[in-house]
């Protein structure tokens, strides 16, 4: 089970090395070994279909990885990266006999590149696609210190995708809510996460233990406490 999991990253990855062997060996044709008669249209579908899906591919590859890379940013490796090749391609048409250096075809390259990427996004969105490509869940997770941003955080990542929740409105003074709120966003950069900032409503958090001012510790006001930032965090 190990030995198919590995060689399906192993397969994915590579697909888009052969794709681009693929592009390298028809531009290394000669002009003259095409058949006559193609069209402007039919040059520039075939450079939308060649880069659309190499695009798709390098999403793939990425994403069969189980990096933490944020989804937007392996969107916009793999329009950049498709376009950089492209620009080689072109460059090395350049030395082909009857072939040369079109900057045409290289925005129908790029146009191609947007298309496969979008394609990828919308399979990854329905979990379906060509090759049914399956994200990782969402999670949000409620912290309240570096401790749970950072250890709890590192160890769901793998399996998720982990959104930090800051709420914490039982903090004082705040001069300790900001400290800690600095500490979860170094944490947020550190592990590549997204942080979500609640609102620091410490007037109403002091209503709701109106009372238990003296409460110990593990006392009832911690049951209020949990409560209300898993609540908040739920809804959230």
């Amino acid at each position: 089970m190990i030995f198919g999991f590995m060689f399906n990253k192993i397969i994915k990855t590579l697909l888009p090395v052969f794709w681009m062997i693929i592009i390298f060996v028809l531009s290394s044709q000669p002009y003259d070994s095409f058949p006559s008669g193609i069209t402007n249209a039919e040059q520039a579908a075939a450079h939308i279909f060649l880069y659309a899906v190499l695009a798709y591919l390098i999403v793939v590859a990425a994403v069969s990885q189980e990096k933490t890379w944020r989804m937007k940013n392996v969107i916009l490796f793999s329009v950049f990266f498709s376009v950089f090749y492209g620009i080689t391609d072109e460059y090395h048409q350049g030395f082909v006999p009857g072939r040369y250096v079109s900057f045409g075809d290289l925005a129908f390259d790029f146009v191609g590149a947007v298309l496969g990427a979008f394609l990828s996004a919308f399979s990854l969105r329905t979990g379906g696609g060509i090759f049914k490509i399956k994200r990782r869940p969402k999670l949000l997770l409620h912290i309240c210190c570096v401790g749970c941003g950072a250890y709890i955080a590192g160890e769901l990542k793998e399996k998720f995708r982990v959104a930090l929740y800051f709420y914490n409105p039982n903090i004082f003074p705040e001069s300790e809510y900001n400290r800690r709120l600095e500490e979860a966003k170094k944490i947020a950069k550190k592990l590549n996460l997204k942080l979500i900032i609640g609102e620091y409503k410490h007037n109403e958090w002091l209503e709701l233990i109106k009372g238990l001012e003296k409460e110990p510790e593990r006392g009832e006001r911690c049951v209020i406490c949990y409560r209300e930032r898993l609540e908040d965090a739920a809804k959230k």
